[in-house]
């Protein structure tokens, strides 16, 4: 990822994101509609949290998931495809 806009983040249960943070990751997304998973259940939202997946719900048959986000990554609101150079 070097060389572009983007930076490394990790997607997982409060415990794994915490210790994402600790090793200096500049943003989590926290999974925590998965309320069954043990990393979830006592432990505390890490601080770099920037996106949160709190629900589920259908729509027209279509499971849709319901999130927050922190404002700490701004994210992106567009999409600019790059030339692929062929072998």
């Amino acid at each position: 990822m070097a060389g572009t806009e983007y930076s490394p983040g990790i997607y997982g249960t409060r415990n794994v994101c915490l210790h994402d943070e600790e090793l200096g990751m500049k943003y989590s997304f926290v999974a925590d509609m998965s309320y069954g998973w043990s990393g979830n259940l006592g432990f505390k939202m890490p601080q770099n949290w920037a996106f949160d997946q709190l629900v589920e719900y259908p729509i027209g048959g279509t499971p849709i998931d319901r999130g927050a986000s922190s404002g700490k990554d701004p994210a992106h609101n567009t999409f600019k495809p790059r030339s692929v150079e062929t072998i």
